[in-house]
């Protein structure tokens, strides 16, 4: 309610300052809403107790101006025959046809030729079977000894102690 007793005192402080009618309309358009919240919220029954600020909203009686309807009488249609010569449109069809296909043979002639062929240099798992099988097919090349045989870890492996073996040695 003190929402309402603060717009009630705004209206009337806009009329003496002889507010705009905008202004004037926003604020009873704010003091409408409230009071309909005000009425969504309390039962009906409490609201009789309170002593409430009179206020009169007034609604506007300005009633939408009827037009009367315009009467529009219907157009004439005018349907014309087109006369087609259907052997004109056969050739330039036949005309166009010929051009698209000069235009694709030439756009398929001037078509660089691909660099490699993506069938070959996808890898595959047919291929990498393809490669197991013609490895095993071929014999290993003969080695010179066994002892270059090791593994590249056990080439660059380093002997050295260990601070561990050092003192599980005391």
């Amino acid at each position: 309610m003190d929402r309402v007793e603060t717009l009630s005192r705004k209206l009337a402080e806009q009329l003496e300052g002889n507010a705009s009618i905008d202004q004037l309309l926003t604020t009873v358009e704010m003091l409408r809403s409230e009071l309909m919240h005000l009425r969504n919220i309390t039962p009906q029954g409490k609201d009789r107790g309170e002593p409430s600020p009179a206020v009169h909203i007034a609604t506007p009686s300005i009633a939408a101006e009827k037009k009367p309807p315009v009467q529009t009488e219907p157009e004439e249609k005018i349907v014309e025959m087109l006369q087609v010569d259907e052997a004109a449109v056969e050739a330039e069809l036949e005309e166009i046809k010929k051009n698209a296909e000069a235009l694709n043979q030439m756009s398929a002639s001037n078509k660089p030729a691909m660099k490699f062929d993506p069938m070959e240099e996808t890898p595959t798992l047919i291929q990498h079977q393809a490669r197991k099988a013609q490895a095993a097919s071929t014999p290993p090349a003969p080695t010179m000894a066994r002892e270059e045989e090791t593994s590249l870890n056990d080439k660059l492996k380093e002997s050295r102690t260990e601070l561990s073996d050092a003192l599980a040695e005391t």
